[in-house]
């Protein structure tokens, strides 16, 4: 049997994918980057699957050993989940900043 990540590593990854999962319903509940928030819902499944399916076939490495291993070697499950991940970041770069502005407008 593989080698793999500390729980602590599968808890901050999938947590961070709940959280996403939980915000981007709440903002589509409040109408606010509506279409980033659908888009959110429809990547998420599809990542769980491709880092399950893709790092299936690890023999001596941990899942994420495996997955930069892929990276590097261009394979497209793991450029797809590195450009999902990515886009999930800039998702919470744009609420964050949706909500800074939000926060100056009401203050001033």
């Amino acid at each position: 049997m593989a080698p793999t990540v500390p729980v602590w590593n599968l808890i901050i990854y999938y947590g961070f994918l709940l959280l996403t999962f939980g915000v981007s319903i709440y903002m589509l509940y409040k109408k606010e980057l509506f279409k980033q928030s659908l888009i959110n819902l429809f990547l998420i499944p599809i990542i769980i699957v491709l880092n399950i399916l893709g790092s299936m076939s690890r023999v001596s490495r941990n899942e994420l050993q495996y997955w930069f291993y892929s990276v590097l070697n261009l394979e497209i499950w793991a450029l797809l989940g590195a450009a999902i991940i990515m886009y999930l970041f800039f998702w919470w770069f744009l609420l964050f900043k949706k909500t800074k502005s939000f926060n100056h407008q009401t203050s001033s």
